[in-house]
């Protein structure tokens, strides 16, 4: 219903490598958005968001490589994604998170649209990242059952932090 409450909305998403499985998300997304960019196509996301389309991100992923460091993420290591940080200097897009939370009774949800973040981004990556992760878990602690938990927010990290998912 948000997506219909605004002129244009794009959603970042990694295409999956079963066509079927692809066509089913891309379908399934596109109910409620304008349209998808695939997540290596940061000229269109850019394109996008200096035309003041609102793009939904999720910063919260597992990321590795040169665009990512190490940022705690409820008081454990995990790799985070510098990009959100990047692109909204590129862009000069303002960055607003919002957070869907589902009703007790299922009926649909309530979307809560925080100020958008000052002074963003700063001049440090790894700061931007750690702020970016204390939001999330401050939005989290407010209704953790409705989180993500199965997704494996601490792999990809150097190999001298323990691997928390090794038996």
């Amino acid at each position: 219903q948000l997506c219909l409450m605004v002129p244009a909305m794009a959603a970042l998403y990694r295409p999956s490598r079963n066509s079927l499985v692809d066509q089913l998300i891309r379908r399934c997304r596109g109910r409620s958005v304008t349209y998808l960019i695939t997540k290596n196509s940061i000229r269109e996301l850019v394109r996008a968001l200096r035309k003041n389309t609102i793009v939904w991100y999720a910063p919260d992923q597992a990321y590795s490589g040169k665009n990512s460091v190490i940022a705690p993420f409820f008081g454990e290591a995990a790799m985070t994604n510098t990009a959100t940080s990047q692109i909204a200097r590129i862009s000069g897009a303002a960055i607003v998170p919002y957070l869907p939370r589902r009703l007790e009774d299922g009926s649909g949800y309530i979307v809560d649209v925080l100020p958008a973040l000052e002074d963003f981004p700063g001049d440090d990556l790894a700061a931007d990242a750690a702020r970016i992760n204390r939001l999330l878990e401050d939005e989290i602690r407010k209704a953790p059952d409705q989180y993500y938990w199965v997704h494996r927010r601490f792999k990809r990290r150097p190999a001298e932090y323990r691997d928390p998912y090794s038996r």
